[in-house]
């Protein structure tokens, strides 16, 4: 009888599971201990003691605002927590470390104008509804690693002061914001996939930024964004446009091994130590108008679509792709994209002419004549690099444009006409020698034609087929004396053989001098 009052006095003693409000909850095959948000939101307002929950979902709306917490002084550690409903700690200020690990946020999170003053780590958590941290400050070392943001994520405004930040291998569903964000220390978006729009427009990184081998599914956006520290892009990919428009690097910038599925736009970017684009893959548009730089500007990657360098500032350009083997993905394009350099402005430009020939083109078809000093320009960037065979060639192919551009009236195009059969412009001896090899059998043919007007000038023999390449040779040549003479109109023929030999002996002489020079 006693034992019985015993026991019945310890349990009326001993709280019960629903006093304490304490019960289990299953999410997705896992079980959690179910906690009101009112527990936490008590906690937070109250203690200064370290706060560490495992396993819990927290049930109810969170608005902090209207929970009174103006500040949290608690350091936090959370460890699969799930949040059930959307929580809002707007304006509050965490005064000692939150750490979290596998968090979930079932109806978002927001932290609109929220001041961390120390560490703030959220490792492999995930936001089901949208996340805002707009105007919050992270004065600490900021984590968010193999993070999941199922809904927007927005951090315009956000001011990363800490030691560091890393977004490395996080996923983005939805949009990415980070417009006007402030990078302190070194940022880390390595291997980060951007599933839809990322805009980091005018953002500001004070330190190293990696977004190497970084995914961007969608638009991107870096407009007027300025780097202070090196930044590597190496190894991502952007699967749609690419805008980096009027940014700021004034560090080193690498670009390597990128693929550009879609335009990408560089125009009015500074460059102030230059930047790598080696191995990269440029699928359509790549658009470097008005860029600027005050190092080395790399740009040895392949192009499949337009390369405009309008009004390119640089002391070296460098088109060259770098040794090794190229995947057939990789390959330039069949000679369709097009090479804009209109008044582009380099101490050194290098390429080989094989590259550009048949690219350069003018960004308005009725002002061809502005590629006329784009072919001198390379010509003389050919001839300064001791690329004979390049120069020659470049220069042939200017003669040709400007063959084309004049008109049917002018003389010049057809003496421009007559170096182009007899030497290519210069560029062939061999094809002077065939043409001239022509010229003389086609006269040749034509005297045979009309034997019974020659006449030998001692003896009688008979105009024979040597006789006549005979004839032509020497006239075309002017060495020895005919020993035939023309009668009639052949006498005409063989005039105008004689002076379009002196002519193809210009030319040929004229080639010569060109090649020496």
């Amino acid at each position: 009888m006693a034992l019985f009052a015993l026991v019945l006095c310890l349990l009326l003693a001993t709280p019960s599971l629903a006093a304490t409000g304490t019960r289990d909850t299953t999410i997705a095959g896992q079980t959690y201990a179910l906690l009101p948000i009112e527990t936490l939101a008590e906690q937070l307002r109250q203690s200064d003691a370290p706060l560490r929950y495992r396993h819990t979902a927290f049930a109810g709306r969170l608005d902090a605002r209207l929970a009174g917490i103006a500040q949290v002084r608690a350091p936090l550690e959370l460890e699969e927590v799930f949040f059930l409903d959307q929580i809002s700690f707007d304006g509050v200020v965490f005064r000692a470390p939150v750490q979290g690990t596998r968090l979930c946020f079932g109806r978002g999170l927001s932290l609109l104008g929220t001041r961390f003053e120390a560490d703030l780590t959220l490792e492999a958590s995930q936001w089901r509804g949208p996340f805002s941290a707009n105007q919050a400050r992270f004065a600490g070392r900021t984590r968010l690693e193999n993070c999941h943001f199922s809904a927007t994520a927005s951090f315009i405004g956000a001011r990363f002061d800490g030691p560091a930040c890393s977004l490395a291998r996080t996923r983005f569903e939805e949009g990415a914001f980070f417009e006007e964000a402030r990078f302190a220390g070194p940022a880390d978006f390595a291997d980060v996939y951007f599933e839809a729009l990322s805009s980091f427009k005018h953002s500001a990184w004070q330190a190293r930024a990696s977004f190497a081998g970084a995914r961007f599914k969608d638009r991107s956006f870096f407009w007027g964004a300025s780097f202070a520290g090196p930044v590597s892009f190496d190894e991502s990919r952007f699967g749609s446009e690419a805008s980096f428009n009027q940014a700021r690097f004034a560090s080193p910038a690498t670009f390597r091994r990128i693929t550009f599925v879609h335009p990408a736009h560089f125009d009015q970017v500074e460059f102030t130590s230059g930047a790598d684009f080696a191995r990269s893959h440029f699928k359509r548009l790549a658009d470097f108008g008005d860029s600027q730089a005050a190092a080395p500007l790399e740009l040895g990657a392949f192009f499949g679509g337009d390369l405009d360098l309008r009004h390119c500032r640089a002391p070296l350009v460098d088109l060259r792709v770098p040794a090794g083997p190229a995947p057939d993905s990789l390959a330039d394009s069949s000679g369709t994209a097009r090479i804009f350099l209109q008044d582009s402005r380099t101490d050194q430009f290098l390429v080989r002419w094989a590259r550009v020939a048949g690219r350069l083109a003018a960004p308005d078809s009725a002002d061809a004549q502005s590629l006329t000093p784009v072919y001198a320009f390379l010509e003389q960037q050919f001839a300064a690099q001791g690329l004979g065979a390049d120069a020659l060639a470049c220069r042939s192919a200017g003669l040709e444009h400007r063959r084309r551009l004049l008109p049917w009236t002018s003389p010049e195009k057809y003496l421009l006409l007559g170096w182009r059969l007899t030497t290519g412009y210069g560029a062939s001896l061999g094809q002077f020698f065939l043409f001239s090899a022509a010229l003389v059998l086609g006269f040749a043919l034509l005297y045979r034609s009309g034997r019974s007007s020659f006449r030998p000038l001692q003896g009688a023999r008979a105009f024979s087929l040597g006789s006549c390449l005979l004839f032509s040779l020497q006239t075309f040549v002017r060495v020895g004396a005919p020993s035939w003479r023309p009668a009639g109109g052949y006498r005409w023929w063989a005039l105008v053989q004689g002076l379009a030999g002196w002519c193809a002996w210009a030319l040929f002489i004229a080639a010569l001098l060109a090649r020496m020079s």
